[in-house]
């Protein structure tokens, strides 16, 4: 009986003893999920959307126009102005163009970055959002204007008509969506 008991008491032993391993062999799993994610970038889709008015009070008998061309859905990013006729120092012409943002997740910042020339001999042309001091903000598909004036600065002299070539360079940068 001594020997059964022992016996048991061994049996017992073993029995706690694998248990043991047995749970101490179980661990703990950890699992991992890994990948990429990656998102586009695309030009921000911000043009012209059309000329909204030409103002030739100051100037009379001059002329004015301005134009932009393309596919307005995508955002026309050239546009034209003509001044002719200004007569006495001092005549100046507006025009003025609409600007639309044509994203509908994020919103835009424009200014003039660039008038080449401000100025010559004969003439001045500004704006009224010139330098990132005045850019506007538009909202998605949101629109602002940007206000171009022409002005003869000194008259021709000798019967010779005085030409410059304008060139106007906006920045449009993204910013995000408010509220987002």
């Amino acid at each position: 009986m001594k020997n059964r008991k022992g016996l048991i008491g061994l049996v017992i032993i073993v029995a706690v003893l694998v248990l043991g391993i047995g749970y101490a062999a179980v661990t703990a799993v950890n699992l991992q999920i890994t990948g990429t994610a990656a998102a586009k970038s695309n030009e921000l889709k911000v043009g012209f959307d059309g000329v909204v008015s030409t103002d030739l009070t100051h100037a009379t008998g001059a002329t004015a126009t301005g134009t932009n061309s393309g596919t307005l859905t995508t955002g026309v990013t050239s546009a034209t102005i003509t001044v002719s006729d200004l007569a006495k120092v001092g005549d100046y012409v507006v025009v003025t163009y609409e600007i639309k943002n044509y994203e509908t997740d994020l919103d835009a910042s424009v200014y003039v970055s660039n008038i080449a020339p401000a100025s010559n001999e004969y003439f001045t042309v500004t704006t009224d959002m010139t330098g990132s001091d005045h850019a506007k903000s538009i909202a998605a598909g949101g629109t602002t204007t940007v206000a171009v004036t022409v002005t003869l600065t000194k008259m021709p002299i000798e019967q010779a008509d005085e030409s410059a070539s304008i060139t106007i360079d906006l920045t449009a940068t993204p910013v995000p969506k408010a509220g987002s």
